[in-house]
Formats: C-alpha cells, structure tokens, sequence
C-alpha cells in the first residue's frame, strides 16, 4: 500500500510540473507573438512615419521653388532692371541714392529664397541711372539672368541691412556739394545735370534766381549766381529732410 501512494504521489509530482513547463511553454509562446506584433506593429508606424517625412520634405521643396519662382516672377514683373548683388549678406543689401528722406531711394538687395544660404540677392531697380552705376561696380553687381548665370565664387560678408552709401551720384546728392569751394566746372557740370541750365543761360539763370528767393548781388556772374542757387536748394533739401524725419 506504501508503495501505491508513494507512486500515486509521484505520479501527481509529475504531472504539476508538467502542467507547469506547458503553461510556462504556452506563456513563452503567447509572449512571443505579442513581441513579434508588437515589432511589427513598430515598422509599420516606422515606415509610415518615414512615408509621412518624405511626403512633407517633398511638400516643403514644392513650397520653396514655387516661393522662388514668384518672388522671381514679381521681381520681373516690374518695371526696370532685376540686378543681382553678388555680395550676400544676412538680411540682405541696401543701397541708398540720395540723401534728402523725401526723394531719396532705397534698393533692397534681398535672397529669392531666404531658408536657402546660396539663393541670389536680387532686386529690381526702375532707375535708369541708379542702375547703370550699380552695375558698373562688375565685382558686385551684374543684371540677374536665372539660374544660367551661376557664380561660383561670391563673397559672403556679416551684418544685416548694411547701406551701400558709396554708390551715391555726386549730383543725385546736393548736399555732398560743397558750393562756396567747389570747381566752376563742376559747378557748371551740375547746372547742367541738374537744372538743364549752362553759365550762357543768363536770363534763364536769373529767372531760376528769382523763383527762389536769391539775391543777386551787382557784378555777380552766371558761375556765382550757380553757387547761390546751389546753396538755395541745398537749404530747401535740409528743410525737407528734417521735416520727413519729424513726419515719422
């Protein structure tokens, strides 16, 4: 009888364990396949995560030409000259002609694509004149001509809305001209740029005088009757600018 139960005891020893390595078995099992489905649910979300990244990158480039192409088609779109600045600062160039507030003109030399470091500086410049002397400086201006007119070198400097004031014309200027010292030629050079007027034009001369309040003195010449109307105008200009500036 001993042995009956000490078999019988065995026997159940026997089974408990193994009922444990099966559910032990049927646990390392179902462990398994929720690790597999979960790694696989893992490179689904990968790979529709990297879907959706490629999908924006794409997006973003369609959005950055199609910015490059009408900041492009707006500048065209102007009148006047697309002039490309070669020198590429951060936040771009301005060039000031002028230098009364009223009349005065700014060019602002900015990248077609600003998220872009290597984008043209461009602007459009309406004045003949302004243009011809920006470009005339071959090493930092030239007309814009697209992507047919690669540089490959280009001077990149510092500083943000930096004012190109040496492009300034010495006529476009009145106030840079010094009136009381200034060369009879250059005087004359200016009657005739700015006030369409050469010394020989002496009732012409005497009329522009009167218009503006100068008083012409007995024995003054048309060379120093200039002068006055140069000093005239230069004090109309510093009243204008000063003006403009309390007006902001």
């Amino acid at each position: 009888m001993a042995d009956d139960k000490t078999d019988k005891q065995a026997d159940d020893k026997a089974l408990a364990t193994k009922k444990q390595a099966d559910d032990a078995i049927k646990q390392s099992a179902e462990e398994s396949k929720k690790a597999d489905e979960q790694q696989k649910r893992i490179e689904e979300l990968e790979e529709k995560l990297a879907a959706a990244e490629a999908k924006e990158k794409a997006t973003d480039k369609l959005e950055a030409a199609a910015k490059r192409v009408t900041n492009v088609a707006d500048a065209a779109n102007k009148n006047g000259e697309t002039i490309q600045c070669l020198l590429r600062r951060k936040g771009g160039t301005k060039v000031t002609f002028g230098n009364n507030r009223v009349t005065q003109k700014t060019y602002h030399f900015k990248a077609i694509d600003a998220d872009d470091e290597n984008s043209p500086h461009i602007c459009t410049v309406d004045n003949e004149e302004h243009a011809d002397q920006l470009l005339s400086i071959r090493e930092a201006y030239r007309l814009y001509r697209g992507d047919s007119g690669y540089v490959d070198k280009i001077e990149v400097t510092s500083g943000a809305n930096v004012d190109e004031g040496a492009f300034i014309n010495r006529f476009d200027d009145i106030l840079s001209i010094d009136f009381e010292t200034a060369e009879n030629n250059t005087v004359a050079d200016w009657a005739k740029e700015v006030l369409a007027l050469s010394p020989s034009h002496s009732a012409k001369i005497r009329e522009k005088a009167a218009s503006l309040n100068v008083t012409v003195a007995k024995g003054d010449n048309m060379n120093e009757i200039l002068r006055k109307i140069g000093a005239a105008m230069q004090e109309e200009e510093r009243a204008a600018s000063e003006q403009a500036s309390k007006d902001k």
